[in-house]
């Protein structure tokens, strides 16, 4: 179930990096951020993030567009809700095995 709730948690981190970005495309020297999901050393994903060093194109004024690429960042938001089911199956799959066992309990009396 822990690994479950960090599923979850690191997909937040995923959306939240991806909107950052986007929030950001029209800024003029901004650099994205590039988060992705990692196994932590407790076998839970974790999400490392860094600044990318690719250049924007440069404009007329000596500043530099951002490098966001908005298709690169959807795809990022599709994968972080691909993840979020996947952890919310696993939550649900957990709340069914106690139900059932509750259930088994229950019987027993």
């Amino acid at each position: 179930m822990n690994n479950a709730i960090a599923g979850l948690n690191a997909n937040s981190q995923l959306v939240a990096a991806a909107a950052h970005n986007l929030a950001n495309v029209n800024t003029n020297n901004y650099k994205a951020v590039n988060a992705s999901v990692v196994e932590g050393p407790n076998g839970a994903p974790q999400v490392v993030s860094e600044k990318s060093t690719q250049a924007g194109s440069l404009l007329s004024d000596g500043q530099q567009t951002s490098n966001v690429e908005i298709a690169t960042e959807t795809v990022n938001l599709i994968k972080a809700q691909n993840g979020f089911e996947a952890a919310l199956k696993a939550v649900n799959a957990r709340d069914e095995q106690l139900k059932d066992l509750m259930e088994t309990f229950k019987n027993r009396n």
